[in-house]
């Protein structure tokens, strides 16, 4: 898996709703936690099929994925893999590929389409300050939404359904003629 890689599928997913007759092929939107996010910003950034963004708990820097990025050295890339203190099992290509990618760029480049960036302000392992540089990055129209309290997958019920009805009041908005 790389990013790369999910760019293309979330490429290849849309290409599929528009060709579903239910769809209305002019109001494709995307919404990413964390990674997805990432991939959401990277795709909108160069495909105009998808006319409008969310971001819940989303990277503004992918060198801050993870400190095995920031300490991997060549010497460790040669291996196939790498193994990070939390237990998880990072691939080389991942790593190699995440070198490629600039979230705040990309950012910047989907205006005039709408972006909303939502994070919890508790988020251990997304930081607060990666929403900030997202939304500074973002041209107009834009907004953020602020959890107070929340975690990065906003792991209690009123915390979950308050991030799910501000996104889809938010969709509805963005998307209506």
């Amino acid at each position: 898996m790389t990013v790369t890689g999910e760019i293309a599928d979330l490429k290849t997913a849309v290409g599929w709703a528009q060709r579903r007759k239910e769809i209305l092929k002019e109001k494709i939107g995307v919404n990413g936690l964390s990674l997805g996010g990432v991939v959401a910003i990277l795709t909108a950034a160069t495909d105009p099929r998808i006319k409008v963004v969310s971001l819940w708990s989303t990277l503004s820097d992918l060198k801050c994925l993870s400190q095995i990025v920031l300490e991997s050295s060549d010497k460790s890339l040669e291996q196939r893999y790498v193994d990070e203190p939390s237990g998880y099992r990072v691939g080389k290509k991942f790593l190699i590929d995440l070198r490629k990618h600039r979230i705040t760029e990309a950012a910047s480049k989907i205006s005039p389409r709408p972006i909303l960036i939502v994070h919890g302000t508790q988020d251990q392992v997304v930081p607060l300050w990666h929403a900030q540089k997202l939304y500074e990055a973002a041209g107009e129209p834009k907004e953020k939404f602020f959890v107070e309290g929340a975690d990065h997958t906003y792991n209690r019920w009123d915390w979950q359904w308050t991030v799910i009805k501000h996104t889809a009041n938010w969709f509805e908005k963005n998307l209506s003629p």
